[in-house]
């Protein structure tokens, strides 16, 4: 019979900043996964116990045994048996990761928020281990590469999907912006890169020559005053010299006044883009504090830099706008 087998395995990108709360619900996750787990084990240890019985029996029609055989006591013996077996015992356990080094081993969440390594040093990940009955469980919050992973085996059984499904959702729900994980991703340098580029580009269009500046606000004065028969000539050599782009040897360059707005805003966005966190933080004794704190940077970024890019370009329009009843020239 066919069958589709799903993937069990996802890996979620960061930055990751968990408080309480979020590692709370994981412990609910996990009281749950657990009781699946023990259900599962029962079915298996069921199953085993009718198998076993049932081969007995065979061999035992098969040698033509004289011993007459209780087989009611022998299916108790080999379910203690199965139920004593470190095979269907559940085994869970959390290995929390400190920046010192440290490691701590626990059976939940709560009970590692309690301990006092928890309060005074800061968690850098975590490692969450749930196995039974030939299914494994890993979940892991990785500090070197920002991740949330999860690995659950084999792939093809029933418990192994919905334990995945379980924790898959909990990643998806708590799981930062897109653009928060790109952020991340992308070298420090490539911001600075941007910004050159942006420089570059834009300087094309902000920069100008000064006499190009001095030939169209003749050009303004002339048409405003009217064009004599007298200043034809003159009229005519001004639209020649600007339909050539024409610059006489005294020309300086002048910056265009939404350039230099441009520039400033910029450079106050590259520097921006280059802060960002480096590390998993958990919030957590010491921890609530970077939390807290990078959480309102992310919120700050989020709003400032659409903010600041949308004023820059209704401020650049505006200016363009409003230079002719300035007698500015272009």
């Amino acid at each position: 019979m066919s069958e589709i087998i799903y993937r069990t395995s996802a890996v979620v990108r960061g930055p990751w900043f968990l408080n309480q709360i979020e590692l709370e619900e994981l412990d609910v996750i996990l009281e749950e996964q657990e009781a699946q787990l023990q259900s599962y084990a029962k079915k298996k240890i069921d199953q085993e116990v009718l198998d076993d019985v049932q081969s007995e029996k065979r061999l035992s029609e098969r040698y033509k045994l004289p011993k007459e055989i209780n087989w009611e006591e022998k299916e108790k013996e080999i379910r203690g048996r199965l139920e004593d077996s470190s095979r269907f015992a559940v085994e869970r356990t959390i290995l929390m990761c400190y920046v010192d080094g440290k490691k701590l081993s626990v059976n939940s969440f709560s009970e590692a928020m309690r301990h006092p390594e928890s309060t005074n040093s800061y968690i850098e990940g975590f490692i969450v281990s749930l196995k039974c009955a030939g299914i494994s469980c890993t979940v892991k919050l990785d500090d070197d590469y920002q991740c949330f992973s999860i690995n659950v085996y084999p792939e093809n059984l029933k418990e192994s999907q919905e334990i995945f499904r379980a924790f898959q959702h909990w990643a998806i729900t708590h799981q930062p912006p897109k653009w928060q994980s790109l952020w991340l991703s992308a070298p420090r340098l490539l911001s600075l890169w941007f910004f050159v580029m942006a420089i570059v580009f834009l300087a094309s269009f902000g920069i100008s020559e000064n006499s190009k500046f001095l030939l169209k606000e003749q050009a303004h004065k002339m048409i405003s005053a009217g064009i004599a028969q007298k200043d034809s000539l003159k009229a005519q050599e001004l639209m020649l010299a600007l339909l050539s782009n024409y610059s006489p040897p005294t020309s300086t360059i002048v910056v265009s006044r939404w350039y230099i707005w441009l520039l400033g805003v910029g450079s106050v966005l590259a520097i921006i883009l280059c802060v960002k966190p480096s590390k998993i933080y958990v919030g957590v004794g010491k921890g609530r504090i970077w939390v807290r704190n990078w959480r309102w940077w992310l919120n700050f970024v989020f709003y400032t830099i659409p903010a600041s890019l949308f004023l820059s370009l209704l401020a650049s329009i505006i200016f363009e706008k409003i230079k002719p009843l300035l007698g500015i020239g272009a």
